[in-house]
């Protein structure tokens, strides 16, 4: 595979069918349309916004890259319908350093519009035996861009499927200045002892516990302690999934200041992102002059 893939050119990728992680088959149709689409620049990076929750008017401070597949003929293909394919992938390695390289160009091209960017990593990329070196050689494409303003985000399963080295390679990725994020936390089957010992900077909650947090005492208790936990540790936390005014103040209230969900928008292409952000900032600028008028 990985020799049909560098026969294919550069920007070309070979996706292998097969069997998933989870057992399941990868459909040989599915996967031989996504080559094709790696191939002919269907494949595009959308970016969510992550917002300051302590803020009037919320403002962008970075954002979470997503996958989007644009079919000719077809519009957007569901994620769920793809993205599991990708990540079960032999070739995991190539549209995932896709991704991120496309981070990195973002990163480097609108520097006064997105301050930083998650790139979600599965546990099949991760622990791929080149994934730091492939990153570090990412890295030295973009001298201009700041490490720090990457995030790898990674889910519980992926940062637990193999301890020793998935933590080996999260302490190598943080000593290159780059950030890693534990996504969807509480979701999996870890524990919260495993975040005492983690190479970690982020967590985030998952939507799970966010929905409804306003009404719901138990979801409140968890993340309560959750942000308890990670300040003790000495890490940020993101809420994900905010999709109502009442969830976004509860949050504010126990001491969460970054959030992204529906509430403030939506995944969109960056040239819809930058449109978004102007907006914001705009409406930011406004209201400061409207208390001074005061």
């Amino acid at each position: 595979a990985a020799a049909r893939a560098r026969g294919a050119g550069a920007h070309s990728v070979h996706v292998e069918a097969g069997i998933g992680d989870a057992g399941r088959p990868i459909p040989q149709g599915l996967l031989a349309e996504l080559r094709v689409a790696m191939a002919e620049d269907e494949l595009e990076l959308w970016y969510q916004p992550q917002v300051t929750l302590n803020a009037a008017v919320p403002q962008p401070v970075g954002a979470e890259a997503l996958l989007r597949w644009r079919k000719p003929g077809h519009g957007l293909v569901p994620p769920g319908e793809f993205i599991p394919a990708v990540e079960e992938s032999a070739e995991i390695r190539h549209i995932g350093n896709w991704v991120i390289h496309s981070a990195l160009r973002a990163l480097r091209d609108q520097p006064a519009v997105i301050g930083r960017v998650g790139v979600n990593v599965g546990a099949r990329h991760l622990l791929h035996p080149r994934f730091e070196e492939d990153v570090g050689a990412l890295l030295s494409r973009f001298p201009d861009v700041d490490p720090g303003r990457l995030t790898v985000e990674i889910t519980e399963t992926a940062a637990l499927t193999n301890v020793a080295s998935a933590w080996q390679v999260l302490a190598g990725l943080r000593e290159k200045g780059i950030a890693v994020a534990l996504d969807d936390f509480g979701t999996g089957h870890g524990s919260l002892i495993h975040l005492e010992s983690m190479p970690l900077d982020y967590l985030k909650i998952d939507r799970s516990f966010v929905d409804r947090i306003d009404q719901n005492p138990a979801r409140f208790a968890i993340a309560e302690g959750l942000l308890v936990t990670a300040r003790g540790l000495g890490l940020g936390v993101v809420a994900e999934g905010v999709e109502r005014p009442e969830e976004a103040a509860t949050l504010a209230g126990l001491g969460c200041r970054l959030a992204q969900g529906f509430l403030y928008a939506k995944p969109m292409p960056m040239a819809q992102f930058r449109e978004w952000v102007d907006a914001q900032r705009d409406a930011d600028t406004g209201q400061g002059a409207g208390k001074a008028g005061h």
